[in-house]
Parts: structure tokens; C-alpha cells; sequence
């Protein structure tokens, strides 16, 4: 990740970009083997979320 000094400010540009994450499905926990599934195909583009709880 770097020095401490580049993590902060990664984060300053993250914030001060309004940078935000793409996710591409969001799964509930019960759902985890069909989320891996699709994480061994490839096929996804960004994140792929787990809720829990």
C-alpha cells in the first residue's frame, strides 16, 4: 500500500474526489457460494458485496 505518508494522501484524494466503488452485485450471506461462483467465472466488473446480517 505504501508508506503511511501515501496512504493519507490517497485517502485526501479518495475524499476530496468523491471517489466511490463499483460494485456489481450485492449478494445476502446465504447467497456466499452463488457470489464466489460468479468470482471464479470472471465475468464481474468491480466488487462483488456479501450483506451479513
Amino acid at each position: 500500500m505504501g508508506s503511511a505518508r501515501e496512504f493519507s494522501q490517497m485517502v485526501g484524494l479518495v475524499v476530496e474526489h468523491r471517489v466511490r466503488p463499483v460494485a456489481h452485485h450485492g449478494y445476502d450471506l446465504a447467497d456466499g457460494p452463488r457470489a464466489l461462483a460468479e468470482l471464479a467465472s470472471g465475468d464481474q466488473f468491480g466488487k462483488l458485496v456479501v450483506a451479513i446480517g
